[in-house]
């Protein structure tokens, strides 16, 4: 799953910021900001209004991305699970599953397009 931690760091990288200039910004140590990054510290909810302000995000707008995020994390997993499965089959194996994906797919994509709606 998804942590906060990843996400402030990830934010904050993605602003161009420091630790050390996100610990200005919000009035705490660097080492604090450092550890709340990590996952060894959380902050207070004063801290973590002051954080997502100075990063310049909405609480609601943090909170959708960390779960699309962990939908996202959830997927890869999935995927990753599901290659390691197909590694240890053989080539033609492989090929007669792919090709199954793909009839799913396509079936999948049929069903959920607005013409099949109606």
């Amino acid at each position: 799953m998804i942590q906060i931690s990843q996400l402030i760091r990830d934010l904050r990288k993605k602003r161009g910021f420091t630790q050390e200039r996100l610990a200005e910004l919000v009035h705490c140590s660097l080492v604090h900001i450092g550890r709340i990054e990590t996952g060894k510290n959380k902050p207070s909810f004063e801290l973590f209004e002051k954080i997502l302000s100075a990063l310049s995000v909405g609480a609601d707008d943090f909170f959708e991305v960390l779960g699309e995020m962990a939908d996202d994390k959830e997927s890869n997993e999935l995927i990753s699970q599901l290659s390691h499965k197909l590694r240890s089959l053989p080539k033609e194996r492989i090929k007669t599953i792919s090709k199954m994906v793909d009839i799913l797919k396509e079936e999948f994509d049929h069903q959920n397009s607005p013409k099949s709606r109606q």
